[in-house]
């Protein structure tokens, strides 16, 4: 029975559905000084992002940063500068990290009058410039020593019950990691196993996607419901309203309604590298809501039943959350996501097609082969 649902994961990295918001494939990250709760951007971002002259000046452990109306000159770790010639008192003065010049972010806005945005939920910094709007992704200096990939196995009680769940979190800080989907075998239309999937890709991890026709009489087996991104490539165009994931090439990645991500592909083909449509949502904005009647999903097998569950979170500190289970309802599975760390998560193919891929081996099997896969490599 063909499955009409859909919500997006895509590509990998950072994108918002705004067509005026223009994104650069950069490794550059913000960091928040929690002792004083200041943003700060690294001094080469200015120059090559915001187009601001920059002078160092190593003598004086100084900086100057100029645009054509207004000027600031920082020292690092001074809590006095020169504004537009002025003196003023700064509360975050420029910092020196892992060999980087780091300067805060508010007192530059104020001075040249570009405005920005803290978006809390996603840890974002959005600068509003005359070429558009630039957003920065934001990191803690834990950062520095969290694991790039972590598996946990743990019993978790929901309603009384007790699950086992198979969790991968997916640093997307990590400028060595890359998350992407994949077809099976290379081809749309097709089918393989997960773990197959992650080694045509040389993946360490790999977990199923999108719904497909599982239906190895039909003459559609392999052909996956809803959209696939594929490496930049459209090659599946069967829309839907249901939640959507996708990751960009500048690291982004959000989950939200196709109909979103639709105007956002449209008008920004070239940033989406990855997406695909599976769904429904379970948590949005670190509240659980699930609506799948709302989403197009009448089949109980979806709805109601205890079934293997696959499904992807992102956290607040950029972490993707790959998880598999079993014996679950859906809305079940909707509170153990919450109960993770998930502020945003959706659901994904399950049942037989249910599989997690980590280092080598199965966490959890599938039943099935499948369409495709999203996938880690490193």
């Amino acid at each position: 029975m063909k499955k009409f649902f859909s919500s997006m994961i895509a590509a990998f990295l950072l994108a918002v559905l705004v067509p005026s918001i223009t994104t650069h494939a950069t490794s550059y990250f913000g960091y928040l000084e929690k002792s004083v709760n200041r943003s700060y951007v690294p001094l080469r971002y200015i120059s090559e992002e915001l187009g601001y002259g920059v002078q160092w000046n190593s003598a004086e452990q100084s900086v100057l940063i100029t645009s054509p109306s207004s000027s600031i000159k920082l020292y690092v770790g001074k809590d006095q500068a020169l504004a537009n010639n002025n003196l003023i008192t700064i509360d975050a003065p420029p910092t020196l990290y892992n060999g980087i010049t780091y300067v805060p972010i508010r007192v530059i806005s104020e001075t040249m009058s570009i405005p920005i945005q803290w978006i809390q939920e996603s840890s974002e910094i959005h600068i509003t410039t005359t070429n558009g709007k630039l957003i920065l992704l934001v990191r803690d200096k834990s950062y520095a020593t969290r694991p790039s990939l972590k598996h946990t196995t743990q019993v978790y009680t929901v309603f009384d019950k007790k699950v086992q769940a198979e969790v991968v979190a997916v640093d997307l800080l990590n400028p060595n990691l890359k998350v992407k989907t994949a077809w099976a075998k290379n081809q749309k239309g097709t089918v393989d196993s997960v773990a197959n999937i992650a080694k045509q890709q040389n993946a360490t991890v790999a977990i199923n996607a999108s719904y497909f026709d599982s239906n190895t009489s039909s003459s559609t087996y392999g052909i996956p419901y809803g959209d696939v991104i594929v490496n930049g490539a459209h090659d599946s165009k069967g829309w839907t309203d249901q939640a959507s994931i996708y990751f960009g090439y500048d690291k982004s990645s959000k989950i939200l309604p196709g109909s979103e991500l639709r105007s956002f592909v449209k008008s920004n083909t070239s940033l989406v590298e990855s997406a695909v449509q599976a769904g429904p949502r379970l948590v949005n904005n670190g509240i659980v809501n699930i609506n799948p009647l709302g989403e197009g999903f009448s089949d109980p097998r979806i709805l109601s039943a205890n079934a293997e569950r696959s499904a992807i979170g992102l956290t607040n500190d950029h972490r993707l959350l790959l998880v598999a289970t079993t014996n679950m309802t859906l809305g079940e599975l909707a509170i153990l996501m919450e109960k993770i760390g998930a502020v945003n998560a959706m659901n994904l193919d399950g049942g037989g097609s249910s599989g997690l891929f980590y280092k080598g081996s199965y966490i959890a099997n599938p039943g099935r082969l499948v369409s495709n896969a999203i996938v880690v490599t490193n």
